[in-house]
Formats: C-alpha cells, sequence, structure tokens
C-alpha cells in the first residue's frame, strides 16, 4: 500500500488540489482514522487495565482532589496522596 502511494504521489497531490473544499474536509478526516490513535474506551478496559490507570493518574496528578474521589467511591478510603 504504502509504495502504491508512494509512486502515485503526484498524482495524488494534483487529484486532492483539484477537490472542492468540502470533499478535501471529508477526505482529511476519513485519513486522519488511519492516523490518530482511537480514544480509550474505559468499557472495553479489563479490571486490571482499570487499577493499572487508576494508579497512573494517581502517581502523575498531585493535584487530584481524593476527598471527593473517596466520598464518590472511585477509590477506596485506605488510597493515599503520591
Amino acid at each position: 500500500m504504502l509504495k502504491l502511494l508512494d509512486d502515485n504521489l503526484p498524482q495524488l497531490s494534483e487529484d486532492f488540489k483539484g477537490l472542492p473544499p468540502d470533499k478535501r474536509v471529508d477526505l482529511l478526516i476519513k485519513l486522519a482514522r488511519h492516523v490518530v490513535p482511537a480514544a480509550l474506551n474505559p468499557e472495553r478496559l479489563t479490571v486490571e487495565q482499570l487499577a493499572q490507570l487508576l494508579d497512573y493518574i494517581k502517581e502523575n496528578n498531585p493535584t487530584a482532589d481524593y476527598d471527593r474521589l473517596r466520598a464518590e467511591g472511585l477509590i477506596d478510603e485506605d488510597d493515599e496522596k503520591v
């Protein structure tokens, strides 16, 4: 696929320039889906992955409101600030 793109880049560039602006935007959005990583969907994470994510957030966010997180049941009472 990369060879096909590379071999035809000048033609693809000309074709892109010839598109109306709305079609160019549509094409760029469609292409971005193949380049930009998908957003994290927490519903697809395992309990272990969620725990790892929580640990990461706690370790890398010193301004977290731990009292609010405990009150909402998002972390255990024994979880401490890092």
